[in-house]
């Protein structure tokens, strides 16, 4: 079992769904456990999950012990490259499940996949699997990668961030698989740029790997080289790899290695030299022998009793399937035609009638399933083959006519099919085709009809074979389409979740902003008040009216609250605020002509040079013609002066 030191309500929840959603065991046949799935909760005497139980396995290995060339030597010496493309096949169809459940098992590395003694693989740690729940569409993502295994795409991001998907996946399938048949990370090799080589992600983001376009990484002496591997394994990694590395959605699927891993098991060779040598037969000789004379070092040295390649049958299409079968019919027929071919000429006439009645009877049926030809070839094609196994026991007219119809039917079968004509053209018969074919039978050879069915056999088998791959072709491309639907779909909600998360600090720093100005705000408001003081500003004059207005310099500019008026032998007090030289500045008018101030605050200006001084304070203008000349005078206040009396 797994004990978590504090588990989220998050994966409690994401535990349960995988309980509820397990995936097949792709070797339950074989009495193994394939993928270490939670079975059951672990719940605490409080009754709160703390884990889960897993299935134990047992006298399994850590994959490196398996592709890493010396611990191979030392830990697994009978494992060869047989072995090695059967665990990479069978790894393979773990993912296959896996998939098809739409789990992603996003975080993966060679700790995580055991394989035992049968080259069986098992996968552990599936708690760490991105699962989504299908009724709510809430998605529980994989939050870690190991370093060699993450996708360019991915390489530098915060991946609790990211929904992944399968293209994803099928990156790290093919590290898994390119670790087993060459014993290294794909990019790896010998460093060719400038400055000290990157590690293993970043040249994974920038697409160094020694068969990579424009890479500056080339294979190394010892290097096993891509093409030690059969052709079709080549192509997948090079798809993989480098027409994968912008798009994701080309990488091969679990299906595409499947298929292939399955054609490079079967071209498979044992060496003569060395029994512990597999190598692949395309490339001509041994390569391991090559290899070992070369650097002289082994890595599949001898061993008693080699484990052998075994050859794998590849399942067909249903229609292949069909068409294997009907082949067999004809061929039957064919062999039953030839070893009744003495009887035929000895046989009385009423194994002739017999032979008539059941021609005319098949006739019947073949003429029935020649109508629906377009949906059914394969059956009207061993119709026809039984028509030849009964009806050609002699050659009376009866059935001379028979034999015509039969060859109609052909005909008709290669119309329908755009197929050139046979050799049995009724519309240019001639004598000499006859006697031909009469000699043929004859002389023990097989007659022209034969050759015209096996002939057609074969051209809709071709056909056949073509429209299959067409099939699959089609099908592939709208596998491939909802995928890339898929894809979108998480893209799409990872931009919504983006988008989300962008408004959010947009909020954050706007509360943030007004938080600062409230505080800068408040702070001058502490700091006005703190060089706050109280005036009697009292008419002591002659006038009837006196105004002044009291201001404070802050280093930028006068602030003040406009002018204040006082009437003869009255008062006012007046809170003001002291500069921070703690000076008050008082601007007057006494008696100059009419008060003409405009309105506002704003309704009087005065224009200050130099310091300012007394001697100064009269050089003042005032462009607005509703303003009047004002003079000015300063004096020193104490802090925390309460009253101060101003004539």
């Amino acid at each position: 079992g797994k004990i978590y030191y504090k588990p989220t309500p998050q994966q409690v929840e994401k535990l349960k769904l995988m309980l509820a959603h397990p995936p097949k065991n792709p070797t339950a046949s074989q009495n193994h456990t394939a993928i270490s799935w939670p079975i059951d909760l672990i719940i605490d005497s409080q009754k709160n999950c703390v884990g889960f139980l897993m299935p134990e396995i047992s006298n399994a290995k850590e994959m490196i012990n398996i592709y890493h060339p010396k611990l191979r030597c030392q830990e697994a010496p009978k494992f060869n490259w047989y072995c090695l493309h059967i665990i990479a096949l069978n790894f393979v169809s773990i993912l296959k499940e896996i998939h098809a459940r739409n789990y992603i098992i996003g975080d993966i590395s060679a700790k995580n996949i055991l394989v035992n003694d049968r080259s069986l693989v098992s996968l552990i740690d599936t708690d760490s699997f991105q699962v989504k729940d299908s009724k709510t569409g809430k998605i529980y993502r994989c939050s870690v990668g190991s370093e060699g295994f993450i996708p360019p795409e991915l390489v530098g991001k915060n991946l609790s961030q990211f929904t992944q998907t399968r293209y994803n996946d099928r990156f790290r399938l093919a590290v898994i698989i390119y670790y087993l048949l060459f014993g290294y990370h794909p990019f790896t090799g010998k460093w060719t740029g400038s400055g000290d080589p990157p590690g293993q992600n970043e040249s994974i983001s920038k697409g160094y790997w020694p068969y990579g376009i424009n890479s500056l990484l080339i294979p190394s002496p010892n290097t096993i080289p891509l093409k030690a591997a059969h052709p079709i394994l080549e192509k997948l990694f090079l798809k993989c790899f480098n027409d994968g590395h912008k798009k994701p959605s080309f990488r091969p699927s679990p299906e595409d290695w499947f298929q292939a891993l399955q054609v490079a098991i079967n071209g498979l060779e044992v060496c003569s030299k060395n029994r512990n040598h597999i190598y692949s037969k395309h490339y001509g000789q041994c390569y391991w022998c090559e290899r070992a004379n070369n650097l002289n070092v082994d890595v599949f040295p001898s061993v008693q009793q080699p484990i052998h390649p075994k050859r794998i049958l590849i399942k067909k299409s249903s229609s292949s399937y069909q068409a294997n079968k009907s082949t067999q019919n004809t061929q039957k027929s064919s062999s039953s035609y030839q070893a009744n071919k003495s009887t035929q000429n000895t046989q009385k006439s009423s194994s002739s009638y017999q032979a008539n009645k059941s021609t005319q009877n098949t006739q019947k049926s073949s003429s029935s399933v020649g109508k629906n030809m377009s949906v059914t070839p394969w059956k009207t094609i061993a119709t026809i083959s039984t028509i030849i196994s009964t009806a050609l026991v002699g050659l009376s007219f009866l059935q001379y006519q028979e034999r015509n119809q039969v060859i109609k039917q052909i005909e008709r079968l290669r119309e329908q099919n755009k197929l050139p004509s046979g050799k049995w053209d009724l519309s240019s018969y001639s004598l000499e085709l006859e006697l031909e074919n009469f000699g043929n039978i004859i002389e023990g050879e097989k007659p022209l009809i034969y050759f015209d069915i096996d002939d057609l056999i074969k051209e809709m088998r071709k056909k056949n074979t073509s429209l299959d791959e067409n099939i699959e072709n089609l099908q592939a491309k709208v596998k491939n389409l909802e995928e890339e639907k898929e894809e979108l779909k998480d893209k799409n909600k990872n931009l919504e979740e983006e988008k989300e998360e962008l408004k959010d600090k947009n909020n954050s720093l706007q509360n943030r902003i007004n938080r600062i100005n409230n505080n800068y705000r408040q702070n001058r408001n502490n700091e006005s008040k703190k060089y706050t003081t109280y005036i009697n500003f009292c008419n002591k004059t002659s006038h009837d009216k006196i105004y002044a207005a009291f201001t404070y310099w802050n280093e930028n500019e006068f602030l003040s609250e406009g002018w204040y008026r006082v009437e003869s032998e009255k008062c006012r007090k007046i809170t003001v605020a002291q500069n921070y030289r703690d000076n008050i500045y008082v601007y007057g008018m006494y008696n100059r002509g009419k008060h003409e101030w405009g309105k506002g605050k704003d309704s009087f200006c005065i224009n200050l040079v130099d310091k300012f001084t007394i001697s100064k304070s009269d050089k003042v203008s005032c462009n607005d013609r509703n303003q009047k000349r004002v003079s000015m005078s300063y004096f020193y206040v104490s802090p925390g002066t309460n009253t101060w009396n101003f004539y």
